[in-house]
């Protein structure tokens, strides 16, 4: 290969890099986004949930560790594994 096509290929190779970057910052700012809305939909249902029933200290400890795993289930999906990508791990 010439040496200018070389330079094209290293050139082209760069762009990708960055635009990788680009997408899966996209990504992790998407998933906090996400999670945002979903732990605050459950937290709203679990108030609501709770008005609504008056649920005795078990049926409520059981709800907020429900909304604390789903909680957790979405950070570490949508917004750990992105950013573990985004730097390489």
């Amino acid at each position: 290969m010439s040496n200018q096509t070389l330079q094209l290929i290293a050139a082209i190779r760069e762009r990708l890099k960055r635009t990788r970057l680009r997408m899966t910052g996209t990504s992790v700012v998407a998933g906090a986004v996400f999670t945002t809305g979903l732990v605050a939909y459950l937290w709203i249902a679990a108030v609501l949930l709770e008005s609504v029933l008056w649920m005795p200290h078990l049926y409520r400890g059981i709800t907020l560790a429900v909304v604390l795993v789903l909680a957790a289930w979405s950070i570490a999906s949508k917004v750990l594994a992105p950013a573990l990508r985004y730097f390489g791990l």
